[in-house]
């Protein structure tokens, strides 16, 4: 858990926290959150008359919805819950490691015991209590996000405008302390259900295991109430203020040595190595705290051979009982879920937000009640809104104000001072791009852009009806269109020309195409020798629909996964 200022020294400390953090659940934190949630604008105040076209546009809601804070609010959660999934079965392993007693043990070495999961509980048991870990995610972070503020008011002095470290720390700890508080019974659930059908705990064959609710249950009512639902509250509280200075001094010495002469900062390769060689040494110092822990939670649960009654006493059996040793159980999968966590989370988040990007760029989509119809931008509501807001000034003018303006007074100019350089990316950058950010990662979305293609039916009658909304709403103007009607009353195109020289790929054309006539194909490289070649007609483009139509036609029906 970190959080950080605005302030420029201190954002490079971000990637510190993705690595895992058994304190608070091996969450992989976002905590740049907090400052993009407090840059978004506030809701605009009474609407003027002289701006009434950009009150009333979408700009101004649609800039809040599609803001780095909600965007990396929403990318962080759909990523962390993703990545927690993807370790699960190493988190689950970690945990049986851990609570498992004195010889013999029942789970031995990392493959054997991944095997013996799998041959006593199928793939299920590999993602058991994971469930309860990923609806955790939401409380948790509104309270920590919440608390953070909170605490970051109380903790600011007078006429400062941010946190110095230290308060800054001091902030970060007690929203960690807050949350994992409030949410720490999710936590006891999560390891129940991890152990309860084990070979280490006892059940009986015939029924069912218990879920989270019933779990939760069964601890208040035979366990001791609301106590029972904390017990291992103090060790993971205890580890919190440590965990926190170790991360954060460790980061700090990586950072400087891996920072080249003459720059601030590291690249972003090395960035993500401090930040996961500084996680995995604060854990490795208070991990026995996290042992103690899970040692506490599952004390009193049928099948458990040992009975604790404090911390202390848990500390002192477990020493006597497995040594130094057993205060670091299940330390070597803990450590293999590093590298897949903040692989995972890396790869989820540049894809998530790839997709919301294009979304916010393209505007708002809308959905046609005609069938089949894509999702397009109505180029209509600003000049809606235009329409509406000029008849609402006539109809109820604003009374003019005739005294004068009063003089503004002048501000001093600033001096700016001039930004060192970035540095230039190094081999680890360019590979990181280079696997991450491929069409092979990511996979190459149905939507892409192609050349054009006019398609038929089946019968062999082209689609297309003439309605030239693919080119009313194309906006470089490049397709034109002649119609005229049939005997039956239908009508059907005549001319049907697309001028590829200007055309810019947008796809709107096929997004307005309420019958699917008008595509664009699986061909995304294609050249001629002429510019006259580059001018399609109608009979180049049906030729085209009639050579990729098998192709469109599946690419089609993945699209309406989007629609």
């Amino acid at each position: 858990m970190c959080f950080h200022s605005n302030n420029e020294e201190h954002n490079d400390k971000d990637i510190a926290c993705l690595h895992s953090d058994h304190i608070s659940e091996d969450r992989i934190s976002d905590s740049k959150v907090i400052n993009w949630i407090s840059s978004v604008p506030e809701s605009s105040s009474a609407l003027k008359a002289q701006d009434a076209d950009s009150q009333l546009s979408n700009e101004s809601w649609l800039s809040i919805i599609f803001s780095p804070a909600v965007k990396h609010l929403i990318a962080g959660g759909v990523a962390g819950a993703v990545s927690r999934t993807v370790v699960s079965p190493l988190e689950r392993m970690k945990i049986l490691f851990q609570v498992q007693g004195p010889e013999p043990a029942s789970y031995r070495g990392i493959i054997p015991t991944i095997a013996k999961i799998w041959r006593e509980e199928g793939w299920v048991g590999m993602l058991r209590g994971n469930g309860t870990n990923v609806i955790r995610i939401v409380p948790y972070s509104a309270t920590q996000f919440a608390s953070y503020e909170k605490y970051k008011r109380l903790l600011l002095e007078e006429g400062k405008s941010e946190l110095d470290a230290p308060r800054r720390l001091t902030a970060g700890a007690l929203a960690g302390i807050t949350s994992v508080s409030c949410t720490y019974p999710l936590d006891i659930v999560r390891t129940r259900l991890s152990v309860q059908s084990a070979s280490l705990s006892i059940k009986e064959v015939d029924n069912k295991l218990p879920g989270i609710w019933k779990t939760m249950k069964i601890i208040y009512h035979t366990e001791g109430g609301i106590v029972a639902l904390y017990r291992g509250l103090s060790p993971t509280l205890m580890g919190v203020a440590p965990y926190v200075a170790l991360n954060f001094h460790s980061y700090e010495v990586l950072r400087k040595y891996f920072t080249p002469k003459g720059q601030t900062s590291p690249p972003v390769a090395q960035k993500l190595l401090c930040g996961a060689l500084a996680g995995t040494f604060a854990q490795t110092i208070t991990y026995p705290l996290d042992v103690l822990r899970r040692r506490m939670q599952v004390t009193g649960m049928p099948g458990v051979a040992y009975k604790y009654t404090s911390t202390w006493d848990a500390l002192e059996k477990l020493i006597a009982q497995e040594g130094i040793k057993g205060l670091y159980k299940g330390m070597v999968p803990n450590y293999l879920k590093v590298a897949p966590a903040i692989g995972t989370i890396l790869i989820e988040k540049i894809i998530f937000m790839f997709h919301f990007s294009n979304i916010a760029k393209r505007g708002i989509p809308r959905v046609s009640l005609t069938a089949g119809l894509r999702p397009t931008f109505c180029p209509l509501v600003p000049q809606i809104s235009r329409n509406f807001s000029s008849t609402l000034l006539q109809r109820y003018p604003i009374e003019q104000n005739n005294k004068p303006p009063k003089p503004q007074p002048q501000k001093p100019l600033k001096t700016v001072t001039a930004k060192p350089k970035a540095p230039k990316p190094t081999i680890l950058d360019y590979t990181a791009n280079l696997f991450l950010l491929t069409e092979i990662v990511r996979g190459m979305c149905p939507r892409f852009r192609g050349e054009h293609a006019l398609r038929r039916y089946p019968t062999g009658e082209e689609r297309c009806i003439a309605c030239k909304l693919c080119e009313v709403v194309c906006p470089a103007l490049a397709i034109t269109i002649e119609a005229e009607a049939r005997d039956d009353g239908s009508r059907r195109t005549t001319r049907y020309d697309i001028d590829m020289t200007k055309c810019i790929y947008c796809g709107f054309c096929q997004e307005a195409c309420p019958v699917d006539a008008i595509v664009e194909g699986p061909n995304f490289e294609f050249s001629t020798e002429t510019r006259e070649e580059l001018l399609y007609n109608k009979e180049k483009l049906l030729a085209n629909g009639d050579k990729w139509e098998p192709e469109i036609a599946k690419n089609l029906e993945a699209n309406q996964y989007y629609v």
